[in-house]
């Protein structure tokens, strides 16, 4: 793992993100946000943190939620057991993933 840079809600996420992964960070924050603003809370003054794992990003927000990019160069957004794949249109499928992805270590 590579640590990359942060970068504030809101603001414009770094320029060597490809388009995919940006759109998907834009979606993520239109439904952190939304979620916020329910909550009362301000979703502006919280980040985003960048790394590269095996040469793909990794976007991370303060709460947990992450956009990973994929091999296939689409991105994934991942809120808590569920994720969204998002490629050139803004929800293109959902994936159930297994949260816990440590699993093979219990054993």
């Amino acid at each position: 793992m590579q640590l990359g840079t942060r970068w504030r809600f809101g603001d414009t996420p770094p320029n060597r993100l490809g388009e995919h992964v940006v759109h998907a960070v834009s979606e993520a924050e239109r439904m952190i946000a939304t979620e916020a603003a329910s909550a009362g809370h301000a979703a502006s003054a919280s980040y985003w943190t960048l790394t590269w794992l095996e040469g793909r990003a990794v976007c991370e927000h303060d709460d947990g939620t992450q956009v990973r990019e994929q091999p296939s160069g689409q991105a994934v957004v991942l809120l808590g057991s569920e994720s969204s794949a998002v490629g050139s249109s803004p929800a293109v499928g959902h994936l159930m993933i297994d949260d816990d992805d440590d699993d093979w270590l219990n054993g």
